[in-house]
């Protein structure tokens, strides 16, 4: 079957599918990408071997579990760097476009197993550099693009 967390400091719900995290404080929605930041992080320190891919939904979003569950299996290998989602683009200062999932990020293990050390810099340089503010869809994408070169796919990408 499809395991889901819920993760929230006051949803209700058996300890076994409800994760609080320890210090999380809702400091409003600008300050939202920290702690998304701080999941991903949580997730592939303690979680790793848990699952196969991870995903983090908006609250506003419905997602089929078991469709998504069928066609990550079908054509995507969690072995594989994927980091998957509904795709839009954005203009970096560059001038180069960085694609980014919206509402939804979808992670497999082998992303997220490399990504625990460069969530720890992207934390810092959130903290340092924006004070902590951000756009979390954006900058999750950004952390990946730079330090793995992992660049966002279309979950239903010619399947």
């Amino acid at each position: 079957g499809v395991e889901v967390l819920l993760v929230g400091r006051e949803t209700e719900g058996p300890d076994d599918k409800v994760l609080r995290l320890r210090g999380d404080v809702d400091l409003g929605f600008l300050f939202n990408t920290v702690r998304a930041f701080y999941l991903w992080r949580y997730l592939a320190k303690h979680h790793i071997d848990d699952c196969q891919w991870f995903a983090k939904v908006d609250a506003d979003t419905f997602v089929n579990k078991e469709a998504l569950k069928e066609r990550l299996q079908r054509y995507f290998n969690p072995a594989e760097l994927h980091y998957l989602g509904s795709i839009k683009e954005t203009l970096l200062g560059s001038g180069r476009k960085l694609p980014f999932t919206v509402n939804a990020a979808v992670l497999s293990r082998e992303v997220l197993r490399q990504a625990g050390p460069w969530l720890e810099v992207c934390i810092e340089d959130l903290a340092r550099r924006k004070l902590g503010r951000g756009a979390e869809d954006i900058d999750l994408a950004y952390c990946l693009d730079f330090h793995g070169s992992v660049v966002a796919g279309k979950i239903g990408a010619t399947h």
